[in-house]
């Protein structure tokens, strides 16, 4: 996956047409909403795998110790 880097206002702008193109489709609305839902999805599910491996980490260590 590549990943390209916008400034903030470059966001701001791009999210504001998104909005704006949508707002005139509901079709569109509905794309945009699941976009979104899938972004903050994937996010939660990076941050589960991250809490994940540390308690298995602090786990191993614990075993370790005793």
């Amino acid at each position: 996956m590549k990943i390209k880097s916008v400034s903030d206002n470059n966001l701001e702008n791009i999210v504001k047409q998104m909005i704006n193109i949508a707002l005139k489709d509901s079709d569109q609305i509905a794309k945009l909403q699941q976009a979104i839902y899938e972004e903050w999805y994937f996010k939660k599910m990076m941050e589960l795998g991250d809490t994940k491996s540390r308690m298995e980490n602090v786990k191993d260590i614990r075993e370790k110790i005793n």
